[in-house]
């Protein structure tokens, strides 16, 4: 929250079937928010996971969103690449990331 403007949502599960294994999932950064810091809600996600002894730290991408894509590598994810097209937009893919939890 930025007073009272929503600016961005991060949330993260932790695999039922594999305990090692996070996904960080429902991640939206409000357009007027980007690019100034809001990194630091992947960095709570990536710190609640080490907590919770997560070993891998997973994501989906859309393939246009090439600021995300960007983000998420500076910040240790690495591409797996295109598992489906994107639900909402079939012309797009949706891509999987992956970050190992030190």
């Amino acid at each position: 929250m930025d007073g009272d403007i929503s600016c961005g949502i991060a949330a993260a599960f932790v695999n039922q079937e594999n305990e090692a294994c996070a996904q960080l999932v429902s991640m939206w950064v409000a357009p007027s928010h980007r690019r100034l810091g809001i990194a630091s809600l992947v960095e709570a996600i990536i710190e609640w996971a080490r907590l919770q002894g997560v070993h891998t730290l997973r994501l989906l991408v859309t393939s246009d969103n090439e600021a995300a894509i960007k983000l998420y590598e500076h910040l240790g994810f690495t591409m797996i690449g295109s598992i489906a097209p994107h639900a909402n937009d079939l012309s797009l893919d949706d891509y999987a990331m992956t970050r190992t939890i030190a």
